[in-house]
């Protein structure tokens, strides 16, 4: 789930967007986010009156187009599509067990731009050196313990009753403990700005996150329907488990 943003320095904390996964260039770009809000400090009002208009509106899209774009990683909404195919989940459960986890992933994360944009770059490099792989085995432990349940069903040719309560609990920490630090370079670069304009680009990255994710599991979701008849029936949860581990290990191999 790690899509860092590479944020290439501007006048006043104002920032080009591009896409980088490696931490240590995640920590460069905050470095520079941070020197240009300090620089920005140290400005005459009058000289910033003018700029800080430009840059709100334009800081906005940035939370959104990052928002939108790392929620397209398949762990953002595979995992939710899967189960929620293998157990039959309405179009308005689906819905709402994404809006949940999104919206614990997207706090998390946000919760922890604010803790770094306050104590400093040693959060971020402690969340770069570390969080790359943390989804990916979280998805690959679920998606075993997931589809080994569904195994268990099957030979023992009866219903064992599915927990969902449980599954969605599941699914809700492994989003939350995994939060995505592509925001936290916004935080930084938002900085010059009031806090109330800070909050508010908290806010649309959230939207912007949750929306997608919504709207990707539920395309999933439906097109999973497609794939109907006894196999579903008999093989859906073994089949949903194992789609989960083999996209725990693809965002873990390439560092999502």
């Amino acid at each position: 789930m790690i899509v860092a943003i590479a944020l290439v320095e501007r006048p006043c904390g104002r920032s080009d967007l591009g896409i980088e996964r490696r931490p240590d260039a995640l920590l460069e770009r905050v470095e520079l986010a941070r020197r240009a809000r300090e620089r920005c400090s140290e400005r005459p009002h009058a000289r910033l009156g003018g700029e800080r208009f430009e840059q709100a509106r334009e800081q906005r899209l940035e939370p959104a187009t990052v928002g939108a774009l790392h929620t397209l990683a398949p762990d953002h909404w595979i995992p939710i599509a899967a189960v929620a195919r293998a157990r039959d989940w309405s179009t308005g459960r689906t819905a709402r067990v994404a809006f949940g986890c999104g919206l614990g992933d997207v706090t998390v994360s946000a919760a922890l731009g604010l803790i770094a944009l306050i104590s400093g770059t040693a959060v971020v490099e402690a969340l770069g050196a570390r969080a790359g792989a943390i989804g990916g085995v979280l998805l690959i432990g679920f998606g075993t313990a997931y589809a080994l349940w569904g195994l268990r069903k099957l030979i023992a040719h009866h219903h064992h009753p599915c927990h969902d309560t449980l599954t969605t609990r599941a699914l809700f920490a492994i989003y939350c403990a995994d939060p995505c630090v592509a925001v936290i370079p916004l935080i930084f670069a938002a900085a010059p700005l009031s806090r109330a304009a800070t909050l508010a680009i908290v806010a649309v990255y959230e939207v912007a996150t949750i929306a997608t994710m919504v709207g990707l599991t539920l395309a999933a979701r439906a097109g999973a329907t497609l794939l109907g008849g006894r196999w579903v029936e008999h093989y859906g949860d073994s089949a949903a488990g194992t789609l989960i581990v083999v996209t725990g290990v693809v965002v873990t191999l390439a560092g999502w």
